[in-house]
């Protein structure tokens, strides 16, 4: 299976599944969800939030969605300064779905929330970014990463997420846009232009990634400490390029310098992936989730690396693990797929036919009975 574009998330290429109106055997129904009025008002209510969508105002700006206050258990706890540190704890803890919810609560009250004095609000939208693109929810990612740039124009380490984010969205010229804007923005990589005479890159060029390219790798030659963002920004480069070799490079100096790192090795997972290694790629994505036991984004890369190498019910498995996590993540479709691979296509059909009542531990039992 060849990948059309570079992912942070490996790329599954697949169609896109249709959702059936009528669907061949309606007897497992039942045992998706409850049958009962009451529980089926609870399951549509659940399914709002789990099915949210980015929505965008016009001017075509991606509009962060909230979880809603009655459902968020920190949601009073704004006042609470302890409440950020409370989140970067339950993200080490692998507990995305709480830290979420702490850090909503946070930027939703911008005016009165309770920051430690070294913290602003722009990066709680940050963490709240990273949380959500862990989680494998790329569009409210991308919103939390864009109200961090509105807050500080100078946020490099979102500028970097944000081209990562793109380019698991297939947008290369964002993915251009936000690398471009590192140059201009990153005091260290301006004083390097600066110093060498070196003019910014017109992004309207065709060849703009590899000029990106070459500034880039020189700034990393005369780099005095090897900096991690540099390589990490030349592996999206090289991967925006196809060049999934080059990529595979610079994240395995990547994760030499930050061993722990379970994104790094996650993302290095996802280049030996695009280059076609898939069982380098499955070690890669296992190191990763040893680090963050519940990573979504690995146990999903996880599935479609073992669908790649046709060990469909292994990587069924997976995806049912990531969407216990969250059944917030855009993976259902994928999902869909590995299930008909696996010669569970009824299940697929369910899962499709109806989105609104879908109850993953149900899910799981039907998949283990079938």
């Amino acid at each position: 299976m060849l990948f059309h574009f570079f992912s942070m998330k490996t790329n599954f290429e697949s169609k896109k599944l249709e959702k059936k109106e009528n669907v061949d055997d309606h007897s497992n129904k039942s045992e998706l969800v409850g049958q009962t009025a009451t529980e089926e008002k609870k399951s549509l209510s659940v399914a709002e939030r789990e099915t949210r969508i980015v929505k965008c105002n016009e001017e075509s700006e991606l509009q962060y969605v909230f979880v809603k206050p009655m459902e968020n258990k920190y949601w009073t706890s704004w006042k609470d300064a302890l409440l950020y540190e409370k989140g970067l704890q339950l993200m080490g803890e692998s507990e995305s779905q709480d830290a979420i919810l702490c850090f909503e609560a946070l930027v939703g009250h911008p005016k009165n929330a309770k920051l430690p004095t070294n913290i602003q609000l722009s990066d709680v939208w940050r963490m709240l970014g990273e949380c959500q693109m862990e989680n494998e929810c790329e569009l409210l990612a991308i919103a939390a990463f864009e109200q961090c740039l509105k807050m500080n124009h100078n946020d490099v380490l979102a500028m970097v997420k944000l081209a990562m984010a793109y380019a698991n969205e297939g947008d290369s010229n964002k993915v251009i846009h936000y690398l471009c804007m590192c140059l201009q923005r990153n005091g260290t990589y301006k004083q390097w232009l600066d110093r060498h005479h070196k003019t910014y890159p017109n992004e309207a060029n065709a060849n703009i990634a590899f000029e990106l390219i070459d500034l880039y790798l020189g700034i990393a030659v005369d780099e005095k400490e090897t900096n991690v963002e540099t390589h990490k920004i030349l592996g999206v480069l090289y991967s925006v390029t196809t060049d999934f070799s080059k990529a595979t490079d610079q994240f395995k100096i990547c994760v030499r310098l930050q061993p722990d790192n379970h994104a790094l090795w996650n993302q290095l997972g996802a280049c030996l992936s695009n280059a076609g290694l898939f069982k380098s790629a499955l070690d890669a994505y296992q190191k990763a989730i040893d680090r963050r036991p519940n990573y979504v984004r690995a146990l999903t890369n996880m599935a479609v690396a073992h669908f790649n190498d046709k060990h469909f019910d292994t990587s069924c498995q997976y995806y049912l693990k990531a969407l216990l996590q969250n059944p917030n993540a855009d993976v259902w479709e994928d999902f869909a797929s590995t299930l008909r691979a696996a010669n569970k296509g009824k299940i697929a059909d369910l899962i499709l036919a109806y989105p609104e009542k879908r109850d993953i531990k149900q899910i799981w039992l039907l998949c283990i009975q079938h």
